[in-house]
């Protein structure tokens, strides 16, 4: 794959998270792995837990698999694998409470006052070109840093004419001339999830 950077989850060992709750494969950090502005990691949930309170951090959680509630601040929401992604401050305390068990979900964090993220679930049965299922405008494109899709089940991607067959269970992600990257590439998938750093 010449355009983009494949992480197998196979390749990601599974950690303890930072409360010790639970566990997580780390698949991308950027910049740099310990000083990162974005953090894509799959969080494994089989019980009832609270989750790390990490101040200064935008989350987006999206369940690739079961059923659970999350309640942040004394409010409740219910996240499943068909629910659209979900942001929150990771700085306020946040419990999980599974309905069904065991959990996975794709955790994307971003720190830092210059840059924000955007999550999308998507699917599509033909090809459609990334800046028609993300309906960005021209400023939003322009200030776009970083792309990356998980890949939910088997998915193609088309760049400059190449087909990519991309695995379920496979991160691939871009830093690189993101602006002409979304407008020259389609996408096919039954389910996928969509990752946009844009710069404020």
């Amino acid at each position: 794959m010449n355009y983009w950077i494949k992480t197998t989850l196979e390749d990601c060992p599974a950690l303890p998270w930072a409360n010790g709750f639970g566990l997580t494969q780390e698949v991308m950090t950027w910049p740099q792995r310990d000083d990162w502005v974005i953090r894509v990691s799959i969080a494994h949930i089989a019980q009832n837990a609270p989750y790390s309170v990490l101040p200064g951090t935008e989350r987006w959680h999206t369940i690739l698999k079961g059923k659970l509630a999350l309640t942040i601040d004394q409010s409740s929401v219910t996240l499943d694998a068909k629910s659209e992604p979900f942001s929150f401050d990771g700085g306020v305390s946040c419990t999980c409470k599974l309905i069904e068990g065991p959990a996975l979900a794709l955790n994307t964090m971003t720190r830092g006052a210059a840059y924000r993220t955007r999550v999308y679930r998507i699917s599509s049965q033909d090809f459609k070109p990334l800046s028609e299922l993300l309906c960005l405008s021209t400023d939003e494109l322009n200030r776009c840093t970083l792309i990356g899709m998980f890949s939910v089940s088997s998915s193609k991607i088309m760049y400059n004419n190449n087909i990519d067959q991309i695995a379920a269970d496979q991160w691939i992600w871009s830093d690189r001339a993101i602006a002409t990257r979304i407008e020259q590439t389609s996408l096919t998938s039954e389910s996928a999830i969509l990752v946009l750093l844009q710069r404020i």
